[in-house]
């Protein structure tokens, strides 16, 4: 008896990794769009498939074949252009690695934000996916060495440092001088760094210079913010009636999957056909019952949230109070992954607007008073500073801090600094340019 409750957990463990609910993590992350062009190359590649959608009509029963999607509006947007990970995924099929590696490379390769940063640590990534950390590390490292140079860094310091190993035209001793003494770089202590490197400081001013030219952003070479249009077509909409809250999908974006009957009752010349369609059926019910699940957590972590920012119904953003995903997660039983795929790139439509999901765990609370503001909000403010800032004199973080003063934000420096390097922004002794 003691036996078999021993063994219990391990056997739990193994039933994660099957292809099946690595299947279902990937449609849970999947935006709206995204899961419609996926849905429709899997019903492609499977005969036994169909797909429907219903139009944002309430009440409304039409519903639209595979075949009439073209028609969709939504259809004729322009085609997107090679996405990072697409192209990191190409690169790692040409590198060699193991089977067992390129999983997990891969899996690392799907967690990387739009700037190329791995924002999960290494022993999350080997507690979900139940590898070691030794193997988890491993696979970052062979990331790490794909291109754009810096992908898959942890931290600016290391997306420098990757770039600079990369690079042999990098200035002798700029590597170290990134290693050893980042944080008195990034506050421009350059007299310091001399003081304690032994190096000059034309030296300095040479390396400077090389480092300022190393993108901090790497991802971006893709052009996510600037060269493709971003739409943000909402999967639900909610809405309170009589104080409850109601959450309706928006069927475009939200299709179902069925089976075909048409192959009941065939009988098949062949085993092999017979194999095939027994195969086939198997895979789509899957695939059903995952695109279930989706919706289920959706809609479970949609209402999770609203429960937790009841202000949110009647002062929208203002209303908005800090919120961790690990409160939703506990909340709902569910991984902490789980929710942060559940609500990353997924908009509802609500009373105050269309809102992405994450927007509403960005609240933060200002100086320790009531008084609380959209980390969003001030992000965007931060971003636009700088980048209409002179850059023969670019703002101090002090100055950021000052300017958001006059738009009536009142928030620490501390704040600015952190917030600026969630941005993957370098401090104003790095975006100076020298003339």
């Amino acid at each position: 008896m003691n036996m078999s409750l021993s063994q219990s957990p391990q056997l739990q463990l193994k039933a994660t990794m099957t292809p099946e609910l690595q299947q279902s993590v990937r449609i849970l992350q999947l935006t709206g769009m995204d899961l419609v062009s996926y849905l429709q190359e899997q019903v492609m590649d499977n005969p036994l498939l169909e797909l429907e959608r219903e139009a944002w009509v309430r009440g409304s029963r039409r519903v639209h074949s595979y075949r009439e999607l073209s028609e969709d509006p939504l259809f004729r947007l322009p085609a997107r252009t090679e996405t990072l990970e697409q192209s990191l995924l190409a690169q790692l099929r040409w590198t060699g690695i193991d089977e067992p590696c390129y999983k997990i490379a891969a899996f690392i390769v799907g967690s990387l934000d739009k700037s190329g940063y791995l924002t999960m640590t290494v022993p999350e990534i080997a507690e979900l996916i139940h590898k070691s950390e030794q193997e988890v590390l491993s696979a970052l490292l062979e990331v790490q060495k794909l291109e754009p140079a810096g992908i898959g860094a942890r931290d600016l310091r290391e997306c420098l440092l990757l770039q600079i190993s990369k690079d042999p035209a990098a200035p002798f001793g700029v590597y170290e001088l990134v290693e050893e003494w980042f944080s008195l770089i990034a506050h421009g202590k350059w007299e310091d760094i001399s003081r304690v490197s032994g190096m000059t400081l034309e030296q300095l001013k040479r390396s400077a210079g090389y480092i300022q030219s190393l993108q901090p952003r790497p991802g971006y070479d893709y052009g996510y913010e600037d060269e493709q249009p971003q739409y943000a077509v909402p999967e639900a909409e909610v809405g309170w009636v009589q104080g409850e809250l109601v959450i309706l999908w928006n069927q475009a974006m939200t299709p179902r999957l069925s089976l075909s009957s048409d192959m009941d009752g065939l009988s098949f010349s062949s085993k092999e056909a017979a194999a095939y369609v027994k195969a086939k059926k198997k895979e789509g019910q899957w695939l059903i019952r995952s695109l279930e699940q989706r919706y289920k957590t959706l809609k479970r972590v949609i209402k999770a949230i609203l429960e937790e920012q009841p202000c949110f119904r009647e002062l929208g953003a203002l209303g908005l109070k800090p919120l961790k995903l690990r409160t939703i997660a506990e909340k709902l039983q569910l991984h902490e992954s789980t929710i942060s795929r559940a609500v990353s790139g997924k908009y509802i439509r609500t009373p105050h607007g269309t809102l992405e999901l994450k927007f509403f765990f960005s609240a933060i609370q200002l100086n320790g008073d009531d008084e609380s503001s959209s980390s969003l909000y001030i992000k965007s403010h931060i971003g636009e500073l700088i980048a209409n800032e002179n850059k023969l004199k670019p703002l101090s973080d002090q100055k950021i801090v000052d300017e958001l003063m006059k738009l009536g934000v009142k928030v620490a420096r501390r704040t600015v600094t952190k917030y600026r390097e969630e941005l993957h922004i370098v401090s104003s002794a790095l975006r100076k340019k020298r003339v």
